[in-house]
């Protein structure tokens, strides 16, 4: 029972990658409350802790489908599918700061949130260890 366990998080530890990073994105937006500043009026929809607590649940949920035994290709499709809408979204409002705001030091994060939802299709399209 350990052995397989052991064998499922060596399979599948691109997911667990992905969904540990997606957990402490949605952390870190999580405990900071100002992150995103830029129009004023939209302050409360972009720092949203519901949307940062649904980043991690996402991450959370990747690691542990990860790790169990189960396997549903359907379920799997859907948690990558929003971990890719929430980096997107993500990239979409940090661009909104770069263009706009002039908060050039928001590129690297969306370079990263780019990376991710490339990774995340790449994984998606030719992974399948379980």
């Amino acid at each position: 029972m350990l052995k397989d366990f052991v064998e499922r998080i060596k399979n599948n530890s691109i997911y667990i990658i992905i969904g540990l990073f997606t957990f402490w994105k949605g952390y870190i937006f999580f405990t900071e409350r100002t992150f995103f500043f830029y129009p004023p009026q939209w302050t409360w929809l972009m720092n949203n802790a519901y949307f940062d607590c649904f980043m991690m649940l996402a991450g959370l949920a990747l690691v542990i489908y990860s790790a169990i035994p189960y396997r549903n290709d359907v379920l799997l499709g859907c948690i990558l599918g929003a971990i890719v809408f929430i980096f997107a979204v993500i990239a979409g409002i940090e661009w909104e700061h770069v263009r706009f705001a002039g908060q050039i030091k928001l590129k690297e994060n969306i370079a990263s949130n780019l990376l991710t939802i490339g990774t995340v299709f790449w994984v998606a399209h030719h992974w399948d260890k379980r």
